[in-house]
């Protein structure tokens, strides 16, 4: 391992944050914000994505994955700019931490816009380590432990916000970034770019229904007497919106 790796004992490691969607028929920036480096070694500036290679060659780590948050820009006429999801996993001892925000408030959306979700962290253990469960409760400290917001956290993984700690080989550190909120009605967002949406991956198919209220065939051909029964059924105020939820202890003012 080169001095670079071994004298780097630190590093801040994030995912890019989609930008909310605008008034005049624009929709929000996909991939904007900052990481950084840290002990005395030099900064990887980040205004969009820094290439995986950088960071494979800087830092003890491989990017198993990175590309667009799928769902994450929140719906609206015009919807929220998409988030970024990026896997980072430890080939070495190393540390890491993460400032991460909004990871409990998500990016509003206007005028009828709906938000994006939360930013995430998930920390993942190498389970084929004997003693990972000792060494995740020693060498992990969690900032804001976020489970209590999510029904479908799978087992032996922590979903968080900030944290800071020591990593071995074969943990993995999975970011998961906001999108920006939605504006305008999501149900008065053309079809056609709903549609689009979906054939480039922005948006799922459930949530094209569920979202915009377009409904597609299997050949992603829009459905128009479908989608027009869905869009002018009554709809019920605040209905689809997900409940508050407070950390466990909390009680309502």
């Amino acid at each position: 391992m080169s001095a670079d790796r071994v004298n780097a004992r630190l590093a801040e490691l994030s995912a890019r944050h989609g930008l909310g969607a605008e008034q005049r028929a624009q929709h929000g920036v996909e991939l904007a914000g900052h990481a950084q480096r840290g002990d005395d070694l030099p900064a990887v500036a980040m205004r969009r994505h820094s290439e995986h290679e950088l960071v494979e060659a800087r830092l003890p780590v491989m990017v198993d994955r990175a590309g667009f948050r799928q769902d994450s820009g929140g719906p609206g006429r015009f919807r929220g700019g998409l988030g970024s999801v990026r896997d980072y996993r430890f080939l070495a001892p190393f540390g890491a931490l993460t400032i991460l925000k909004k990871s409990r408030t998500p990016g509003w959306g206007l005028d009828g816009g709906k938000p994006g979700p939360l930013n995430l962290s998930i920390l993942i253990p190498n389970t084929e380590r004997r003693d990972w469960k000792e060494h995740f409760a020693r060498d992990i400290i969690n900032y804001a432990d976020n489970a209590y917001l999510y029904d479908d956290k799978p087992p032996n993984v922590i979903y968080c916000g900030m944290f800071r700690g020591e990593f071995g080989p074969g943990d993995i550190i999975s970011y998961l970034a906001d999108g920006g909120g939605g504006y305008g009605d999501p149900f008065a967002r053309d079809a056609e770019r709903v549609r689009n949406d979906v054939i480039d991956g922005y948006v799922s198919r459930a949530a094209a229904e569920r979202d915009y209220g377009v409904i597609l065939t299997k050949e992603l051909e829009i459905d128009w007497e479908a989608t027009k029964r869905v869009r002018g059924a009554p709809r019920v105020a605040g209905s689809g919106e997900a409940p508050i939820r407070r950390p466990p202890g909390t009680k309502a003012n």
